[in-house]
């Protein structure tokens, strides 16, 4: 070691080192602690610390002392001006495992990455880079940050090709449930000359392989060849690997017979998974010695399925493993004052399990909504879309049947606070990445994240939606609906029923529709032919939304006598818009009573409601036609019937608009765009020489609309695309949403151009009167349908344009406007009070006549 200067400090960490190859780890930390002592460079003294800790965490088994040891290491290494990049890089990692091992995860991913950062500026080897990168990965696994570390580990990969990297690789790809490129890595590698104990995860990785195909059999047979071998290596290599190293094959023995009993558990033998998950609970006992989070997760996880096979095999026990599991939970809580994401997971599944035992409805009561709590914010931890959308989904029938139970609870009890637990539930499933773009700004990429100076600040700025307490929820529909006249409407689909929740005049109402397969269909064939429809529509097409209607409007929402009503939809119905069902005797539509707008869920709404600043005096619009002299000729009209700003075929390209588009207060697109039902690719065409081009889903979400009043999208099937599970329909509407627009016009079908030249231009019209944007599209269409009366047989033609968001008007209403109903209300009072005084008189000559 060139760094040690002293012939003093040489001997004694020789004689440490002579001590450890020795295991006398006890001598060798007396050794390396004099060290510390003794020396005055500080150099060396870092590296005894940093040898000291080590010794903490992998053999004596005291994190304590090894963090004391491993931070005073770093401070010491930053004083000597870094003089051993290779060994401050290792005291760094060091740091990260004691957290790591401990549970603070976030401090764990803090020093992983500062490792990672730390060599790739000192210009250190691509193998040193990867292991930095491999590190994080791992932490981001147990994190269940999927995507992110699944990434990470590529570049990882990338740089430095080893075996270890390719284990935690296919944990990520069966993490995601990538089963198939996960076996073909595995089937590459010979899993027989893997016979070091860390090496034998292949094998594990393998069985993971084969449940998550359903062949069980097969499962269990390798899992008991991975306990084999586990064991068998750890004999062979005893003489060789430390006390943490052992205490770990407890732990992979653990892992693999609770994993066992699940596969005994789904051929029909819950008798022998619990004699197997009594082996676990015993060879994870002793693993609780390495004083590590995971192994008491994993002792959390089998009590609580020892529960779970005990109470589906009614085998008869005197012990309560649910107790337990929450009891070893807190035994992690009880030293920390921040909770991680993993312990968020397992309190979440564990006040579920605990509900569904619970004799006392109101014990169910709070342990229901507890579990609610802990899903929310182990969602909140993650810092990746996709890793949050991959939660929400798994979660989807825990999330459902919270909302069933809450809504039930209401039922029989008529308390409004759990009709709105079940719509703080329900909303927050329908839009939780666009409420989190929306506060945090844009996604992060792999690159951003791993240049990030501090993980620490970025951790902070990750904003997820709020939790909204019964007299929250009330408090914003009194501010933002009772008192501006508005209803609301929330739809959302269990597997068999339709919750409709409304909003009336300060009372919320559920209406429950059970609905049979043939409901089920209809819904589904609706959708589907309104998006195929060429416009023209058979008569019974009609008879189809009079049935819609009747599972959709139940009476008390038709007897709302409120003008507006927001409708927060859900899934399928998301592509059926409310306003072309027909309701009453005459078969009117919807629309000719309310003005229409739609939410993407009640947490985004909050968002959006006053977002947009005091309406103008007068707008600035910038018209886009793209197409107007090829296959769109009426978006030439349209465009410049609402503004005297407009760009033209070969002026509406892609760079114009990224030059102009920030200096309107509406941009109006009459164009031609593209969407898919099974990917979130979508894009809105724009002018170019030669194949189409434009603006994509993710060019748009990265844009910031922030400052616009209105974004309209003219163009066919902007309001429809992909639906994900917790977040909804990714459309390009919602595309403009992620970029912050406040409002959004977009189509559900094609679009029909002279039909959209015309309402589009009374719609303008309207807006610029002063209107609030719902009921100038209403008053839009309905002069579309009293100007061409044989389109109200047909809502193909005015029904697909519906609009988002805010809905505020965004002008001011002329001034005659006012003076005109300030005329008009003097005129009425007058007549009133001079009605009143005359009918006075005339009461009063009557007695003195009688």
């Amino acid at each position: 070691m060139p760094f040690v200067k002293s012939h003093k400090d040489s001997d004694l960490l020789s004689l440490g080192h002579e001590a450890y190859k020795e295991r006398k780890f006890n001598s060798s930390a007396n050794y390396m602690q004099k060290v510390t002592e003794v020396t005055n460079d500080a150099t060396t003294k870092a590296y005894a610390q940093y040898y000291l800790a080590y010794i903490y965490l992998r053999d004596v088994i005291d994190p304590v002392k090894c963090y004391s040891e491993a931070h005073a290491s770093m401070k010491n290494f930053e004083k000597g001006n870094i003089e051993s990049p290779r060994f401050y890089s290792r005291v760094l990692d060091l740091l990260g495992d004691y957290h790591n091992r401990v549970g603070n995860l976030d401090s764990a991913e803090f020093y992983y990455h500062k490792r990672y950062l730390f060599s790739k500026k000192n210009g250190q080897s691509d193998k040193v880079i990867s292991l930095a990168l491999t590190g994080l990965a791992h932490n981001l696994y147990q994190k269940q940050e999927f995507h992110l570390g699944e990434n990470i580990q590529l570049y990882a990969l990338g740089l430095s090709a080893n075996e270890i990297d390719y284990s935690n690789y296919i944990g990520f790809l069966l993490s995601k449930d990538a089963f198939s490129a996960a076996n073909e890595i595995i089937q590459k590698i010979d899993i027989n000359k893997k016979s070091r104990i860390n090496s034998n995860k292949y094998l594990y990785f393998l069985a993971l392989a084969e449940i998550k195909n359903g062949n069980y059999n097969l499962a269990i047979q390798t899992l008991e060849k991975y306990i084999k071998t586990t064991l068998s290596a750890r004999k062979k290599y005893i003489d060789d690997i430390n006390k943490d190293t052992y205490l770990l094959t407890h732990f992979y023995i653990a892992r693999a017979y609770w994993q066992q009993a699940y596969c005994y558990k789904a051929l029909g033998y819950l008798n022998k998974g619990i004699e197997v998950l009594e082996i676990a609970l015993k060879n994870v006992k002793v693993s609780m010695e390495a004083q590590a989070q995971r192994n008491l997760v994993l002792q959390s996880r089998i009590y609580r399925s020892l529960e779970e096979f005990h109470l589906e095999s009614k085998h008869q026990t005197n012990q309560d493993f649910l107790s337990k599991s929450f009891d070893v939970l807190n035994q992690y809580l009880q030293n920390k004052a921040d909770t991680n994401s993993i312990i968020h997971s397992e309190l979440m599944y564990n006040y579920f399990a605990k509900a569904e035992q619970a004799p006392e409805l109101l014990d169910k009561d709070k342990l229901y909504w507890q579990s609610y709590i802990h899903l929310k914010k182990f969602i909140s931890k993650q810092y990746y879309d996709e890793d949050q959308l991959q939660h929400l989904a798994s979660l989807k029938s825990l999330q459902d049947q919270l909302i069933d139970y809450f809504s039930t609870r209401f039922i029989a009890t008529q308390k409004e606070d759990y009709l709105l637990y079940a719509l703080e539930i329900a909303e927050n499933a329908k839009s939780y990445i666009l409420y989190k773009r929306n506060k945090a700004g844009q996604r992060i990429s792999v690159d951003e994240y791993l240049a990030q100076d501090d993980i620490f600040q970025l951790k902070k700025e990750q904003r997820d939606s709020p939790l909204l307490l019964p007299n929250d929820i009330r408090s914003y529909f009194k501010k933002h609906y009772t008192e501006k006249g508005k209803s609301f409407l929330s739809y959302y689909l269990l597997k068999n029923k339709l919750l409709i929740v409304s909003l009336s005049d300060e009372k919320f109402q559920l209406h429950i529709t059970h609905l049979s397969n043939r409901d089920l269909k209809l819904i589904d064939g609706i959708g589907k032919q309104l998006q195929a429809s060429d416009f023209f529509i058979e008569r019974s097409f009609i008879d189809k939304l009079e049935q819609l209607r009747m599972l959709l409007l139940p009476q008390n929402i038709l007897k709302m006598h409120q003008e507006s009503i927001v409708v927060s939809s859900h899934d399928k119905l998301s592509s059926i818009p409310l306003e072309v069902l027909p309701v009453g005797r005459n078969r009117h539509y919807l629309l000719e009573d309310h003005a229409i707008s739609y939410a993407f869920s009640l947490h985004h709404d909050l968002l959006v409601k006053g977002t947009i600043t005091a309406p103008n005096q007068d707008l600035s619009i910038l018209g886009i036609a793209p197409f107007a002299s090829k296959d769109l000729p009426f978006s030439s009209k349209e465009v410049k019937n609402i503004s005297k700003r407009y760009i033209i075929d070969e002026e509406a390209t892609r760079e114009n608009i990224l030059e102009l588009y920030s200096e309107f207060d509406i941009l109006h697109f009459a164009t031609h765009a593209n969407f898919d039902n099974t990917s979130n690719e979508a894009e809105i065409y724009l002018f170019s020489e030669g194949e189409k081009t434009g603006l994509s889903f993710e060019e748009i979400e990265e844009l910031d609309f922030s400052n616009h009043k209105l974004i309209s999208l003219s163009a066919c099937y902007t309001g429809i695309g992909n639906y994900m599970d917790g977040e909804g329909v990714m459309s390009l509407q919602r595309a403009f949403a992620y970029s912050k627009a406040p409002s959004i016009l977009a189509s559900l079908w094609k679009v029909e151009d002279q039909a959209s030249t015309f309402i589009l231009k009374e719609f303008y019209n309207q807006i610029k009167k002063g209107s609030p944007k719902d009921e100038a599209l209403r008053a839009a269409k309905l002069k579309y349908i009293e100007a061409y009366p044989v389109a109200r047989m047909n809502p193909m033609f005015w029904g697909g344009m519906i609009i988002s968001g805010n809905m505020d008007q965004v002008v001011r209403e002329p001034w005659y406007n006012t003076l005109i109903f300030m005329l008009v209300l003097s005129i009425v009072l007058f007549g009133s009070i001079w009605k009143y005084v005359h009918s006075k008189r005339t009461a009063k000559q009557a007695e003195v006549t009688f």
